[in-house]
Formats: C-alpha cells, structure tokens, sequence
C-alpha cells in the first residue's frame, strides 16, 4: 500500500455545531480549501440544512 498515507477522496460529514462555527466565524474559505486542495467530499442532507437553519434563527444568534 504505496499511497496508505495519502488523504484521497476522503468523505466527511460536518455536524451543526461545525457548520455554525464555520458561518460565524466567516471561515467559508475553509470550506473551498479542503474540498480543493485536500480531494475531501462534503455530505450533507435536507435535515442537516434545516438544523442549521433553526440553529441561525435563534435570538442568541441574531447579532
């Protein structure tokens, strides 16, 4: 196994608090930079977007 080491076509699914961190804190570039750079697949679903959604709406996060 020549290329064991090698982060190839890796598949990650990122939980809310991830996604939140990410959209809070401006890191989208994060995102293009993984997916680009490092051949990582993102998964997501329709649940996951609502959850993010609700989460976003919350008065907590309103500033």
């Amino acid at each position: 196994m020549k290329h064991a080491n090698k982060m190839r076509n890796k598949k990650f699914v990122f939980d809310t608090n991830i996604w939140i961190s990410i959209l809070l804190n401006n890191e989208t570039y994060f995102i293009n930079t993984i997916v680009r750079e490092k051949d990582i697949i993102l998964f997501y679903c329709n649940e996951l977007l609502s959850e993010v959604a609700d989460v976003l709406q919350r008065p907590y996060y309103s500033k």
